[in-house]
């Protein structure tokens, strides 16, 4: 029973021609011996035998041509079924699709539509962060999603694996961008095949059971606000705005990659990681430093210095946010997504309901430029506060957690952090919750920080008041702090600030102006 990897083409995609990358190369075409009753194109590729990468460490010493040789290949089926253009790939043949032309989520919402509610074997899931978060997640045998542990607010459904309702349809389903079913399917059923994909496509079933993710919902290739996005999306990686944009692969990294290989100007860079500021050394080194997203390509490379990714634009591997009207879009996996405005208001509205405690704590002014450790010592100092700045507590010989900056004698646990980059903020969030969840469950932590409270006042009680943790932002911008932070951070804040009231603790908020 054969296993079909398919993707659809946008509508705009009008011939064959179009829907291959123009610097694809090593494909041949192979004509059918036997006639077929629709439009098709198979291309097949064979790249020249070679030794594997890894056997140059042994080159000095050893004959590597006798470790054999590795070859790599791959299929490209294009079809026309019912006025749409698809492809069926083998091997590396994905690798040859221009992936600017397929319709996103078209596997995905097969699955969600299709699977059995009780069938799902596998998620992939990816957060709504600048510090993305890329996570594969299996069971054993069929499951629901909410066995997966799925955040709506945060977690954002890349992919889904599992049985179908009904097995006539597959024998099993992945859908993420392509659609991958074993089915009992042959070339001359494929076009009933093909429709019974594409029905199942456009219908609206999943939002019963999944509409969460339709909170962000993909803009068309036409839509007017593209060039516009796309201008400050460009902005911001040739302004070097680390704290708006960041990178971040488009899918839970293959595990044969070993290094990644982007090249602008017929040169190439190696990168063992992707981020942003490896790239930008790398760049000015060789004196490139005004070089667009869509310019630069990347592609990862196996340990025989074979192709096991898709050559991809940078701007697929981009992730960040622009606000264009009364709308916020977030930029991800080479494509704009306008953010639900119900979704986004309700976000800013959970974290308008943290308590502001700015007026009540009345935090010294950070003087420009001033870090955070002269900071939190300055107002230990003047405050009359615990400086727990650096004082960590150690869950594991490998792993460390700081309880907080400052412990008040009202029972506050106050962390400080400048609103430098979601990343950071990101940081600061996952602190207040870490420390409230140990502070619930942690014997050890709570010893820990009943003795750092006497210390301050013999008559600490570790429970009375009931801790607040108590998350203090420093910033320049004006206004509220939710109007402040940027909707990646809201969400992480409201999520955080979930899992703080969930431990049986209080979570608020204080601004700190810069001069």
């Amino acid at each position: 029973m054969p296993r079909l990897s398919i993707y659809l083409f946008k509508d705009d995609a009008k011939s064959f021609d179009s829907a291959i990358r123009v610097n694809a190369s090593g494909y041949r075409e192979v004509l059918p011996v036997h006639s077929l009753s629709y439009p098709a194109r198979l291309l097949v590729r064979e790249s020249s035998p070679k030794a594997p990468k890894w056997a140059r460490f042994f080159e000095s010493h050893y004959e590597v041509t006798d470790f054999g040789q590795q070859l790599a290949t791959g299929a490209i089926l294009l079809v026309e079924i019912a006025g749409r253009m698809f492809a069926l790939t083998n091997g590396v043949g994905h690798t040859a699709i221009d992936r600017s032309k397929i319709e996103p989520r078209f596997g995905l919402k097969i699955a969600l539509n299709t699977l059995d509610r009780k069938g799902i074997r596998t998620l992939d899931t990816r957060t709504i962060d600048v510090k993305t978060q890329n996570r594969r997640t299996e069971f054993n045998h069929g499951s629901e999603m909410n066995d997966f542990g799925v955040n709506p607010r945060t977690d954002w459904v890349r992919g889904v694996k599992g049985r179908p309702a009904l097995m006539e349809f597959a024998r099993m389903l992945s859908g993420y961008d392509p659609a991958a079913i074993t089915c009992d399917c042959d070339l001359e059923s494929l076009p009933e095949k093909l429709q019974e994909l594409l029905e199942a496509y456009r219908s609206d079933a999943y939002q019963a059971d999944y509409g969460f993710i339709d909170y962000t919902q993909p803009l068309d290739r036409k839509d007017p606000r593209i060039k516009k996005l796309n201008d400050a999306r460009d902005l911001l990686f040739q302004t070097r705005q680390e704290q708006r944009i960041a990178l971040a692969l488009p899918e839970v990294e293959d595990r044969r990659v070993e290094t990644y290989r982007a090249v602008y100007k017929q040169q190439s860079f190696e990168l063992l990681e992707l981020n942003l500021h490896d790239l930008y050394s790398q760049l000015d080194e060789a004196g490139l430093g005004l070089a667009t997203p869509d310019n630069i390509r990347v592609t990862g490379y196996d340990d025989s210095d074979e192709p096991v990714t898709d050559n991809r634009p940078l701007r697929d591997f981009i992730v960040c946010e622009v606000e264009l009207g009364k709308d916020l879009f977030v930029f991800s996996l080479g494509g704009w997504f306008r953010l639900e405005r119900d979704y986004v208001e309700r976000v800013k509205n959970e974290v308008r309901a943290i308590p502001d405690l700015t007026g009540v704590l009345n935090m010294p002014w950070m003087r420009a430029g001033e870090h955070e450790g002269p900071y939190n010592t300055r107002v230990a100092i003047a405050k009359v506060w615990k400086n727990l700045d650096q004082d960590f507590f150690r869950i594991r010989s490998y792993d460390k957690v700081e309880i907080a900056d400052h412990l008040t004698p009202a029972n506050e646990f106050i962390a400080v952090k400048k609103m430098t980059s979601s990343a950071t903020l990101s940081h600061l969030f996952s602190q207040g919750s870490v420390s409230a969840q140990l502070l619930r469950g942690n014997v050890e932590y709570r010893e820990k920080v009943e003795e750092v409270g006497k210390s301050m006042n013999t008559g600490y009680q570790l429970d009375m008041p009931t801790p607040t943790f108590v998350y203090a932002v420093a910033t320049e911008k004006p206004g509220d702090l939710v109007d402040s932070l940027f909707f990646f951070s809201l969400v992480n804040l409201a999520d955080r600030a979930q899992a703080i009231r969930n431990a049986g603790y209080k979570v608020a908020l204080c601004r700190i102006e810069i001069s």
